[in-house]
């Protein structure tokens, strides 16, 4: 019973979530046969050997053999008559392997077995907030810190709950806790840190990430979230260099390109954007995220078929996506291709009837409206040809659907038309607003 009393110590595993399983797999690959083997001789001495199932169990849970952990957690509570650690194990090797409702009984049942059972209380806060019971979480962690107010991990789950929820003064509050209690670890900088970020916080931040970093040099979460920052505050330079360096420790990392691409994106460096989106589509070739940025890239560059044929498999990928459709549907109206357009954003309404009165919803509306009016204005102008004031108005419609080359046209016929005057002088303001605004 020495061997087994010993391991107790050792048992409690708490994993962040249900798909980061790598933080059990904790020993090296040479024991693992060692361990097992031993374990099974003391079986065949003693089929009813509790601690050898136990610690099997243990074995098999570091090694993420869930399956075979739950076998033997299963039959220690068959066994003993205080299985509390048991079912808190059996729970975790649940939780990893996608059997959240079952981890949830079993912790369930940690806590009938011992109120004060501290990591039945984290583990259910845990489930809870993967199944979105925010308070139910809140009130388990609470009970957790109560049993233990050093366990840095309560915090930090509470810290993002808080944050998750919009209560970024608890959050703040929690993730300090966590690196009073954790400082040599970058976890608790890093949460900050992006706290500080969504508060706007962008100097407090900066220290956060920079302290995070000095922690943990090699890890590409930090130097990308510290590029995301500097690229908010305009220190473009210093965001490549971070971007840069997450990239050196993670080059398999899609989510490094997406993100540096989308900084390309919106300082209008198209070539290097496409260039980023493309690589991470390299990585992963089924990424919504990465099709959906880079139609908005060639939207942007008026390559239209382009930006609807990564539309069409952002559609295959997520049908259930109202913003999708409704991107397709802008984007069919600029090739006008109107009954694609129309048969486009009836679909994102009938997904989600309230995304009628968002504003893009109800900027497409206006742009239908003026697709509308070139109709009327292309026929009158088949009736009067000379006529500046249609070919004004029919210009003005053109700048509503941006189509600014056939503005500039209509403008132009305008002034050859009528080279002095009202009509004139709106055409003159109007190009010269479409070349100040780079439209042109």
């Amino acid at each position: 019973m020495r061997r087994f009393l010993l391991l107790l110590s050792m048992l409690i595993l708490t994993l962040p979530s249900f798909s980061q399983i790598d933080d059990i797999t904790l020993y090296r690959s040479q024991y693992k046969s060692e361990y097992i083997h031993e374990y099974n001789k003391a079986l065949e001495l003693d089929p009813n050997d509790i601690s050898a199932y136990f610690n099997r169990g243990f074995v098999y849970l570091r090694y993420a053999m869930f399956e075979e952990a739950i076998a033997d957690y299963t039959k220690v509570i068959e066994l003993d008559s205080t299985p509390t650690n048991a079912y808190v194990n059996r729970g975790l090797a649940y939780r990893a392997s996608g059997r959240p409702l079952e981890a949830l009984s079993d912790f369930d049942r940690a806590i009938l077995s011992d109120k004060n059972c501290r990591d039945g209380y984290y583990n259910r806060a845990v489930i809870y907030q993967y199944q979105g019971l925010t308070e139910m979480a809140l009130s388990d962690l609470s009970a957790t810190i109560r049993l233990d107010d050093e366990f840095y991990k309560a915090y930090f789950l509470r810290a993002t709950i808080y944050k998750s929820i919009g209560d970024l003064e608890s959050a703040e509050e929690a993730y300090s806790n966590v690196i009073r209690l954790k400082p040599e670890s970058h976890i608790g900088y890093n949460g900050r840190g992006e706290l500080f970020g969504i508060m706007g916080a962008n100097t407090s931040a900066l220290e956060d990430f920079n302290k995070a970093i000095s922690l943990a040099p090699e890890n590409p979460d930090l130097y990308s979230n510290r590029a995301f920052l500097f690229s908010l505050i305009g220190d473009i330079p210093k965001a490549e260099s971070d971007y840069t360096m997450a990239i050196m420790y993670s080059n398999n990392d899609l989510y490094l390109f997406l993100n540096r691409g989308e900084m390309y994106y919106e300082l209008l460096q198209y070539d290097k954007a496409l260039e980023d989106f493309s690589r991470a589509l390299q990585i992963d070739s089924n990424c919504f995220d990465v099709y959906v940025s880079r139609s908005s890239c060639y939207y942007d560059m008026k390559e239209y078929h382009k930006s609807i044929a990564d539309l069409e498999k952002a559609v295959v990928l997520s049908p259930g996506d109202p913003v999708v459709y409704l991107n397709q549907a802008y984007t069919y109206m600029r090739l006008e291709l109107f009954d694609k357009s129309e048969e486009a954003f009836d679909v994102a309404i009938e997904i989600l009837p309230s995304i009628i009165n968002s504003s893009s919803a109800q900027l497409y509306l206006q742009c239908v409206e003026s697709y509308k009016d070139i109709e009327v204005l292309d026929n009158a102008i088949k009736l009067e040809t000379t006529n500046p004031i249609l070919y004004s108005d029919r210009g003005m419609c053109f700048i509503k659907v941006n189509n600014y080359v056939k503005a500039l046209a209509d403008f132009k016929k305008v002034l050859e038309l009528e080279p002095v005057g009202d009509n004139a002088t709106n055409a003159h303001k109007a190009i010269n607003w479409m070349k100040s605004n780079n439209k042109l």
